[in-house]
């Protein structure tokens, strides 16, 4: 049983490189053990390349947009500054829905707090939502909108 685990986390590691190949990520840790990442894109990616790196079971969602950023465990708060202009989704991957989408510009920061319900644009509250704390949240970008 320990193996059959082994051989998936090492089957999802490699997954999990293959759909971040091409671009280049900042990120960062703060203290808090938070972790907030910037995308670039470096070259356009197809349709067929974006259907690894994101949920096929959540509906609403771009088939060309990408996860950019998730919550990893109750509590986190999750940052992104978009580096092209497109349309940005928020994803509860426990609901498996869209609970927020906005189209943003280059340079916007979109920053999601679970815990205090708020969803904010460039350090300004966009809308008050219940977002289930301990629910797992993730952000999907889509450059091409």
């Amino acid at each position: 049983m320990t193996s059959l685990r082994n051989l998936s986390l090492i089957a999802g590691l490699i997954t999990l490189s293959a759909a971040l190949a091409g671009c280049s990520s900042d990120e960062h840790v703060d203290h808090h053990g938070r972790v907030s990442r910037s995308d670039r894109y470096d070259e356009p990616r197809t349709s067929s390349e974006h259907l690894d790196s994101r949920p096929l079971d959540i509906r609403g969602i771009s088939r060309d947009a990408r996860l950019v950023e998730e919550t990893r465990r109750p509590g986190d708060t999750i940052t992104f500054t978009a580096r092209d202009s497109g349309h940005i989704y928020l994803a509860d991957a426990t609901r498996r829905d869209v609970v927020w989408d906005k189209t943003i510009r280059d340079g916007d920061r979109v920053t999601v707090d679970p815990d205090h319900n708020r969803i904010a644009v460039n350090g300004h509250d966009d809308v008050k939502i219940d977002l289930k704390s301990n629910n797992r949240f993730q952000l999907y970008f889509d450059r091409s909108r």
